[in-house]
């Protein structure tokens, strides 16, 4: 669950940042501040009312079985599960990406994942970067070009 927090709320993906920003730490100047603290303790906490959401969870869920993984025994890596799910919340709550449009970006990027293996190896640098990306994203035209 914190490792969602941590993507969806500040756009990374190695656990060495949710140290960081429990700890207080600012990642652009690297001061640590005890409001700096406060703030990301209450981004983690919106985002993890987010993250448990069971509608929210259901709903991505259904989109493994569009997707044609009606078994979990056909997704190779936990990690396809996790990190489509924080770009399904990101999608969702963050560029307010149509639900139609959504799902079909979703289905398709798990498709993809799965089958190419992409977050089998080294998963959080390969995430790292795609938060990367996303930085400088700002609508839901350009999410949707992205995916």
């Amino acid at each position: 669950m914190i490792r969602m927090s941590v993507g969806i709320g500040f756009k990374r993906a190695r656990l060495r940042y949710a140290y960081m920003l429990l700890r207080g730490k600012n990642l652009k100047t690297g001061e640590i501040t005890q409001e700096t603290r406060d703030d990301n303790l209450t981004t983690f906490k919106e985002n993890l009312d987010v993250v448990t959401n069971l509608n929210n969870w259901h709903a991505f869920m259904n989109l493994f079985s569009a997707a044609g993984y009606l078994k979990g025994s056909l997704v190779a890596s936990s990690n396809a599960v996790v990190f489509c799910y924080v770009l399904y919340l990101t999608g969702k709550y963050e560029y307010k990406v149509s639900s139609v449009e959504l799902q079909r970006i979703i289905k398709k990027w798990i498709f993809m994942s799965t089958i190419t293996g992409f977050y089998t190896g080294s998963t959080e640098s390969e995430v790292e970067k795609q938060f990367a990306d996303l930085r400088d994203v700002l609508t839901a035209k350009e999410f949707e070009a992205e995916y």
